[in-house]
């Protein structure tokens, strides 16, 4: 007959099983995902902007007040530009 260690331990196994099941569940839906999202970009052929420049984004550390002059500047000097 069952015991209740023998339960404890049944149980413990089957929350384990349970456990990796919903871990494995998560990285196929996360992978599935990704690849969905690839997939979409690329079928509406979207890409990063025209002015992206991987070295303007190193200064993502700054504080707001300097995030937002050097943001300003950009924009007041491109600005006669799009006219």
């Amino acid at each position: 007959m069952f015991t209740t260690r023998k339960l404890f331990e049944y149980g413990g196994v089957a929350a384990s099983i349970v456990l990796v099941a919903f871990g494995i569940a998560a990285i196929v839906l996360g992978a599935n995902g990704r690849s969905t999202v690839h997939n979409n970009l690329a079928l509406e052929q979207i890409v990063g902007t025209p002015g992206h420049d991987a070295d303007r984004d190193q200064g993502r550390g700054q504080a707001g007040s300097q995030w937002r002059a050097r943001v300003i500047g950009a924009h007041v000097k491109t600005m006669p530009r799009a006219g």
